[in-house]
């Protein structure tokens, strides 16, 4: 955080507000790394500790493509 006056009275609050801590950052991660009812489950999104659809974008087969290309530079070829 800059020393500035602005940046510790008004953004400072703001920032404590929406910025998690490293550990609290990490408990998503670590709860569905160890959570004993999500062994076996593989290739699911999650929001937080709960399962969420995907965007339709990660279930359209012309965008995976593209971005298979791309990523692998062939998109230029």
């Amino acid at each position: 955080m800059h020393k500035s006056k602005f940046s510790s009275t008004t953004l400072g609050p703001i920032f404590w507000f929406l910025v998690k801590s490293p550990r609290l950052g990490a408990q998503p991660s670590i709860y569905l790394t160890v959570a004993e009812e999500l062994e076996g489950v593989s290739g699911k999104y999650f929001d937080v500790n709960k399962e969420k659809d995907p965007a339709p974008q990660a279930l359209d087969d012309e965008t995976a493509r593209r971005l298979w290309e791309e990523k692998n530079g062939l998109a230029y070829m």
